[in-house]
């Protein structure tokens, strides 16, 4: 049975949280803003800011540099839609192309306006999680010190001629005995 990710449940205290529960903590679902009907290039830009101001901060940032495109009088949907997608990463026209070709810009604003604060959504959802493996502390041993402690150990053993014991190295070093395993992997190889 194929599952989307968006239907993959995450176990959490006997309690199963699907994806879409988890990102919708990180941003404000776009389905639940109100805004009013936009009619040109001028006044998405203006609603767009505005939303994103309020619950998207990190895309609004990127979007900031657009809004000295609101006093262009003769800017389409569609390349305001193009300079949007552009700020927020998309850089070959292909690529621009093809995201913007799924607003059906026929229909009413409240349907690709939603659209397109989903992909705003997305942005910021990947905006946050990029923080925070920026934030992220650097693993141990950025110096090679445990690997040197590691290799002590296992030269201590073969001097006694005794055969190293992981589990030993483990507790000593205050590690897991799986990280040991890696280090002592990377030091002689698989074996």
């Amino acid at each position: 049975m194929h599952r989307s990710s968006a239907d993959c449940a995450v176990p959490n205290n006997s309690k199963s949280i699907h994806l879409s529960e988890l990102l919708a903590e990180l941003v404000t679902d776009p389905k639940s803003i109100e805004f009013r009907d936009i009619n040109d290039a001028g006044s998405l830009l203006e609603v767009l800011l505005e939303v994103t101001e309020q619950y998207y901060p990190m895309t609004f940032s990127c979007l900031r540099e657009l809004k000295q495109s609101t006093s262009q009088k003769r800017i389409s949907v569609r390349k305001l839609l193009l300079a949007t997608h552009f700020v927020m990463g998309s850089k070959r026209v292909e690529d621009l192309n093809r995201e913007i070709s799924v607003y059906d810009l026929k229909k009413t604003s409240k349907v690709w306006f939603t659209q397109l604060l989903s992909t705003v959504a997305r942005h910021e959802c990947m905006r946050v999680i990029e923080e925070q493996c920026a934030n992220r502390k650097p693993r141990k041993d950025k110096k090679g010190e445990l690997r040197i402690e590691i290799q002590k150990e296992l030269d201590l053993a073969k001097t006694h001629n005794k055969k190293a014991n992981q589990a030993a190295i483990a507790r000593k070093l205050k590690l897991s005995k799986q990280r040991v395993n890696k280090l002592v992997e990377e030091l002689y190889g698989k074996k």
